[in-house]
């Protein structure tokens, strides 16, 4: 009997540790907030139907696994795009994206009321005059979209015609408040720095990074702005098929945390792989450690000077 004792204790204890592997699996209890981050893989000469098909399974899923928000990433409707466009036809491309925006925001404002679950990111492409936008949303279950235009185009976008608009949206939801960089903004101290004053709990970051160089600048400037601003950050990007004949997109789901006694060391990434992953976001300890003098806190300590 007391063997049979030790083998069940064993085994609960087992199923109870989280390793790195397990991150993108639901946890049984929920500790906090869930916040749902999809790795999209994107492979081309897709309708607005079809990457709608297959986007609402994963939204679907994510609720059913008790998620409040998902996190979708960077500009998925170059999923639209032909599967291997000449240069030249590359702004042709954008001009066809763009006249299908609104009826874009139209589907996932739709998807969120539906399934009752707010979402973050999906940016797409609206035209303006002669350039781009790149706009990330914030959708409430029926409630009006609110908007984040990417502030700092890359190279690649000022290329075919992007520009920046704006500045970087406080947002709050009834959970927590939060700021949403767009990939490349992440990277920019200025924008990290005209966040101190906001305040954000959570730092959301769709991105869409071609290799892991790229991959890499946006993990490691997220990893910044989590210990600058005490702050969660869920990022996430898009994934390919290898050896895609346009493009390859180097993306993962990631979740960082700040870097004191609070708080697990290091961060949390998924595969290369299509998937979604989970993060539960523990509010009241994050606030708990932001109470504690004792904590470096920089955006904090910065309002002191």
């Amino acid at each position: 009997m007391k063997s049979l004792f030790l083998v069940v204790l064993l085994t609960l204890s087992a199923c109870s540790s989280v390793t790195k592997d397990d991150s993108s699996r639901p946890s049984a209890i929920i500790s906090g907030v869930r916040v749902a981050s999809l790795n999209y893989r994107i492979e081309g000469g897709k309708t607005l139907n079809d990457i709608f098909n297959h986007l609402e399974p994963f939204v679907a899923e994510a609720v059913k696994n008790k998620a409040k928000y998902i996190l979708i990433p960077e500009l998925i409707v170059l999923d639209l795009f032909s599967v291997n466009p000449e240069e030249e036809e590359v702004r042709k491309e954008l001009d066809k994206t763009a006249l299908l925006a609104q009826d874009y925001l139209s589907r996932l404002t739709n998807i969120a009321a539906k399934y009752d679950v707010s979402i973050i990111g999906a940016s797409y492409i609206v035209k303006k005059g002669n350039h781009f936008i790149n706009r990330a949303v914030y959708i409430r279950p029926g409630e009006a979209p609110l908007f984040q235009d990417k502030v700092h185009p890359t190279p690649w976008e000022i290329r075919y015609g992007f520009k920046g608009s704006g500045g970087i949206q406080e947002f709050s939801s009834k959970d927590f408040n939060f700021a949403i960089l767009i990939c490349h903004d992440a990277e920019f101290p200025g924008v990290s720095t005209s966040l101190i004053f906001k305040r954000p709990e959570v730092l959301f970051v769709p991105s869409q990074t071609d290799d892991v160089l790229g991959f890499n600048r946006v993990l490691y400037t997220s990893s910044a702005r989590a210990i600058e601003h005490m702050a969660y950050v869920v990022m996430t990007g898009t994934s390919s098929l290898k050896d895609a004949p346009w493009h390859t997109y180097e993306g993962r789901n990631v979740f960082l945390r700040p870097q004191n006694k609070y708080f697990p060391q290091g961060y949390e990434k998924s595969s290369l792989e299509e998937e979604l992953s989970y993060y539960d976001l523990d509010l009241s300890k994050l606030r708990e450690s932001r109470r504690d003098l004792k904590q470096v806190y920089p955006a904090r300590d910065f309002k002191r000077l």
